[in-house]
């Protein structure tokens, strides 16, 4: 048999074994700092991304409104907070002696709050084809929404129906901020 070895460390064998783990651990934390910044630099290009998807299909579904003709000028414009959000605004016409107006605003700027805009149009467009009169159409729209609807959201919906031979305006207002109509007579806003 051999004589065993005979191994004897030094105080300075053991500080450098000491030193070696030590920056061993700040390596191996420092190298799962870099993958998770990397992992996380990837999420945020690919939420950015899916976030300019978002805001270009918003755009999409809620156009400029212009509107014109011998009975009625109607426009708006929709300006988002944030890149994605609940406005709405739309103006639908029925026939030639009617038109339906809606303006909404879904709590939030997200993009629930869009997917729940994007609901509501939905919705508001269906159900319009069905439901003519404002009191019913807006029971039905809200019963619609409320049961598809996270419970922590809300929606304020303004809608008119415009009839021009009869040269009258229905509207429903479920707490949104009051309709505006400009007199081109006074120069004024008049709140309706």
């Amino acid at each position: 048999l051999k004589d065993p070895v005979n191994f004897t460390f030094s105080l300075f064998d053991f500080i450098n074994i000491k030193d070696f783990i030590i920056n061993l651990l700040i390596i191996l934390a420092f190298s799962f700092y870099i993958e998770l910044m990397r992992t996380t630099s990837e999420e945020k290009s690919l939420m950015e991304a899916e976030i300019r998807i978002a805001e270009k299909l918003q755009r999409e579904l809620i156009p400029k409104v212009e509107m014109k003709n011998d009975k009625l000028e109607l426009f708006g414009k929709i300006n988002s907070a944030k890149a994605v959000g609940g406005d709405y605004i739309d103006v639908i016409p029925l026939d030639a002696a009617r038109t339906v107006t809606a303006v909404a605003d879904v709590s939030g700027h997200s993009i629930a709050s869009g997917l729940l805009m994007s609901m509501l149009k939905t919705a508001f467009r269906t159900e319009l084809k069905y439901v003519r009169d404002p009191a019913s159409l807006a029971a039905s729209l809200n019963k619609t929404i409320h049961e598809n609807k996270d419970k922590s959201m809300f929606i304020s919906f303004l809608f008119t129906a415009i009839d021009h031979s009869h040269k009258t305006v229905s509207l429903i207002n479920g707490g949104h901020p009051p309709l505006l109509r400009y007199s081109h007579k006074n120069l004024s806003l008049i709140h309706i």
